[in-house]
């Protein structure tokens, strides 16, 4: 029940490629919005179904690269790219399709530190451009510098809405009321690994290729604790944890 409008027009009397044409999406796993496999045809699968000029297309790539650093993603084959490089993939092509609001689902979900980063600065480099944003989040500290209004959900319904520098003053406390994330960075405590545990990874040899792959030795784990695997995005964290099952 109710009423969704976009600049003043109802979605419910809008065509599926109208809407497009109006708003572009970056869900959580971007996997379900991509339709090629190599990375460069993904970027311009829109335009080419807009029948937009080559000469245009390759200006909008070249304006692409000149803002957002993700040269190392072009000419990939799509499956080959870790979760996060999909990621950022997605929003370069929400980007490139010159669409002028952007819904985005929880988009640092499978991001490294650093990846957040250049998230946070693609998202700003948009805004900048007078792209609307509608991001719906969990982790907070990024988006802090970007964001303009906050809206607070609880039992689906909007509960709170604040300024950005009002949010930015909230203590742990206000934060934990609503079971939000804390504000800062998460800084984590470096510690030496057990050396001993009921599991026990001897050696594990994975190859990638002829120049990368892994190589886990003498890993203890102990049962009962949770164990975080962190590391750059493409480093090969979801595979070792293949390789382990």
């Amino acid at each position: 029940r109710g009423l969704v409008q976009i600049g003043g027009v109802s979605t419910e009397h809008l065509e599926l490629y109208q809407l497009s044409q109006w708003v572009a999406t970056v869900f959580q796993n971007p996997k379900t919005s991509f339709f090629n496999v190599n990375t460069t045809l993904e970027l311009v699968s829109f335009l080419e179904n807009m029948g937009i000029p080559r000469e245009e297309m390759e200006r909008r790539l070249e304006d692409l690269l000149t803002h957002m650093p993700i040269g190392h993603l072009l000419n990939r084959n799509i499956f080959a790219l870790s979760g996060g490089e999909r990621q950022l993939l997605a929003l370069a092509a929400a980007y490139i399709s010159g669409v002028k609001r952007l819904v985005l689902d929880e988009p640092s979900s499978n991001l490294d530190a650093a990846a957040i980063d250049r998230l946070g600065e693609m998202l700003a480099i948009l805004k900048e451009k007078g792209v609307s944003l509608l991001l719906a989040e969990h982790r907070l500290y990024y988006a802090l510098s970007i964001v303009d209004r906050v809206l607070i959900l609880e039992k689906g319904r909007i509960v709170r809405e604040v300024s950005r520098e009002e949010f930015k003053q909230w203590n742990r406390e206000q934060c934990n009321h609503f079971g939000l994330r804390k504000l800062e960075r998460l800084s984590l405590e470096d510690k030496p690994l057990s050396e001993s545990g009921e599991w026990l990874i001897e050696e594990l040899t994975l190859h990638f290729s002829k120049k990368r792959g892994l190589k886990i030795c003498k890993l203890p784990l102990k049962e009962g604790q949770i164990y975080g695997v962190v590391g750059p995005n493409g480093i090969g964290k979801s595979t070792f944890l293949r390789a382990f099952v």
